[in-house]
C-alpha cells in the first residue's frame, strides 16, 4: 500500500514507548484487536490509530484508511467543530455537532467521546450552561475510555489528548462549582503529566496553555495576581508564536486583568482592548462576556467603542442526552473490531463524482488520467503530495489529515514540519534540511519540487522575521500577536 504500513507504525511506537499490548490498548480496544492490527490482520481506522499513537506518545499525523465514508464524514465534522470553537464561532460549531449526532458518531465510541468534549466546550463558551451538568457530562466522556479513573490520582494512566482535555475541562468546571481543591488537584497532575510527555512541542504547548487558563483563573480567585500574571503571560506569548487563536483570546484577556490588579493599568488596558476587539472581529459572544465581566467585577473604565458597540448575543444551546455506558448494543463500539476498508482512492472517487468532475479535469497537471483511474479503483495508492493536491482540488483544502507513504515521503514531511514549526533553527541546520529535501524531491516529482522551492524561497526572507522572534510558520500564517 502507498499508505505507510499502519500496523508497523503502531507496533514500533508501542515498542519504543516500552508498553505491552494490554497497556497500549487499555480503554481504546482489546489487546486481541491490537494484536490483530499489529500483525496486519485487521485495519486500524483513523480514530483508533490516533488514540493508539497518542497513547505511545508518538506522532499521529500519519493516517491509515477510514472504515467507511460515514467514518470519514464524522472525522471531518469533528475537525470543523474544533476549528469553529477555536475561533469562538459557536453556531457553526453547533451545526457540525448536530451532524455527528445525526450520524450516531459512526457507531464509534472514540468519536462519541470527542463529541461529548466538544459539546461541553460549546456549552461553556456559550456562558449559558449548567456547570454541574457540564461536569457530569465530561465525567461521562472520560469514563468511556477510563471507567476506573480516580480524579484524585490518575498519574499511573497513559492518557490521550482528548482525555487530557477532558481532565482540564473538569478542573475548570470544578472551579466554577466552588470545588477549589479538586480543581487544583487535577491541574497539578495534568501539569506533571504534560511536562513529562514526549509529544511534539507545539501539541504539548497548546495543552499546557489550556491548563494555564484554568490555573490562572484559580490564582485570580485566590487573589494571587502576581503568579496569575506570570502564568497567563508566559502561555500567551507561546500561543502568539504558535498562532493559536482559542487559548490566545482568553490568555490575553486574563493577562490584562492581572496587569490591572498588579498596578500596571496601561498594559492592562491594551491587553483587554486587544482581546475584546479580536473577539468582536470573530463575531464571538466572548466579547459580550468580557465586557459584562468588566462592568460587574472590576473598576475598569469602559470608554470609546468598547462601551458603545452593540452586544453580540449570548445564545443558549440545548443539551443532548448522553449515553451513560456506550456499548455495542447501544450502537457504539470499538471501531477496530468491525473495521472494513474505505481506501483513499475510493474517497477521491466519491468526492469527484458527487461534484461531477471528470478524471481528466481533476488530475490535470498532477498526474495522468490512467494513474488517477488506478488510484480510484484501488490498484495503486497515491503518494502524500498527490493525495493532498487531489483532495484540495476536491474542496478539502484545510489539510485536516495527512497520509504518509514510504520512508522517503515520511522523511520529507518530517523535514518540512521541522522547518515550519521548530523555532530558531541555526542557519546551518536549516540549510542541511533544505539540501536533504532537495535530494528527496528530485527533479521529476513536480509537487515535491514545488514544496521544496517554496521553503527555499522562505529562507531568503527568514532573517528579518527571526529578529522579531517569530516562528517560520508565521511566514505562511499571520501571527495572532496582539501587543
Amino acid at each position: 500500500m502507498g499508505i505507510y504500513n499502519a500496523s508497523s507504525l503502531i507496533r514500533e511506537a508501542r515498542q519504543k514507548a516500552g508498553l505491552t499490548q494490554e497497556q497500549m490498548s487499555e480503554g481504546i480496544c482489546s489487546a486481541k484487536v491490537l494484536s490483530r492490527i499489529e500483525t496486519g490482520l485487521t485495519n486500524a481506522s483513523h480514530a483508533t490509530f490516533q488514540a493508539l499513537m497518542e497513547r505511545a506518545g508518538a506522532s499521529y499525523t500519519a493516517s491509515p484508511v477510514f472504515d467507511s465514508r460515514e467514518c470519514f464524514e464524522c472525522f471531518h465534522a469533528l475537525k470543523h467543530a474544533h476549528f469553529h470553537l477555536d475561533a469562538w464561532q459557536l453556531s457553526p460549531a453547533w451545526e457540525e455537532l448536530l451532524k455527528l449526532a445525526d450520524r450516531n458518531w459512526a457507531g464509534n465510541k472514540l468519536y462519541y467521546q470527542e463529541w461529548l468534549l466538544l459539546h461541553c466546550r460549546l456549552q461553556f463558551c456559550s456562558y449559558c450552561c449548567s456547570h454541574r451538568q457540564n461536569f457530569d457530562n465530561l465525567l461521562c466522556a472520560l469514563h468511556i475510555t477510563r471507567p476506573e479513573i480516580n480524579l484524585s490520582d490518575f498519574r499511573r494512566f497513559l492518557l490521550s489528548r482528548n482525555e487530557i482535555r477532558i481532565l482540564i475541562a473538569l478542573a475548570q468546571e470544578a472551579l466554577y462549582l466552588g470545588k477549589i481543591q479538586d480543581c487544583l488537584q487535577i491541574h497539578e497532575q495534568v501539569t506533571t503529566y504534560l511536562s513529562d510527555s514526549k509529544w511534539p512541542q507545539t501539541e504539548k504547548e497548546r495543552l499546557q496553555a489550556e491548563d494555564a487558563i484554568v490555573y490562572t483563573k484559580y490564582l485570580i480567585a485566590a487573589g494571587n495576581y502576581e503568579a496569575a500574571l506570570e502564568t497567563a503571560e508566559n502561555s500567551r506569548r507561546k500561543m502568539a508564536l504558535n498562532s493559536e487563536t482559542a487559548p490566545l483570546l482568553e490568555l490575553t484577556f486574563l493577562t490584562g486583568l492581572c496587569c490591572c490588579h498588579t498596578w500596571n493599568p496601561a498594559a492592562g488596558k491594551e491587553h483587554i482592548k486587544a482581546a475584546f476587539y479580536s473577539a468582536y472581529a470573530l463575531e464571538s459572544c466572548y466579547a459580550t462576556v468580557c465586557r459584562a465581566y468588566l462592568r460587574r467585577e472590576t473598576a475598569f473604565t469602559l470608554t470609546g467603542e468598547i462601551c458603545s458597540r452593540p452586544d453580540i448575543p449570548v445564545q443558549e444551546y440545548p443539551v443532548i442526552q448522553t449515553i451513560d455506558s456506550p456499548s455495542p448494543s447501544e450502537g457504539l463500539c470499538d471501531d477496530a473490531e468491525n473495521s472494513g476498508s474505505y481506501p483513499l482512492g475510493r474517497l477521491i472517487q466519491d468526492l469527484r463524482r458527487e461534484q461531477k468532475i471528470s478524471q481528466s479535469l481533476l488530475c490535470q497537471g498532477l498526474c495522468t488520467g490512467s494513474r488517477l483511474s488506478k488510484i480510484e479503483c484501488g490498484s495503486i495508492e497515491p503518494d502524500i503530495m498527490l493525495s493532498e493536491a487531489l483532495l484540495q482540488r476536491l474542496g478539502l483544502s484545510d489539510r485536516v489529515f495527512t497520509f504518509w507513504g514510504n520512508e522517503k515521503e515520511k522523511r520529507f514531511h518530517d523535514l518540512k514540519y521541522k522547518i515550519l514549526y521548530e523555532r530558531f533553527l541555526p542557519s546551518e541546520t536549516l540549510d542541511a534540511y533544505l539540501d536533504e529535501m532537495e535530494q528527496l524531491a528530485g527533479e521529476r516529482n513536480v509537487l515535491y519540487r514545488q514544496e521544496y522551492l517554496l521553503l527555499k524561497t522562505i529562507e531568503k526572507i527568514l532573517p528579518a522575521k527571526e529578529q522579531q522572534g517569530l516562528p517560520r510558520l508565521s511566514l505562511l500564517c499571520p501571527s495572532n500577536e496582539f501587543s
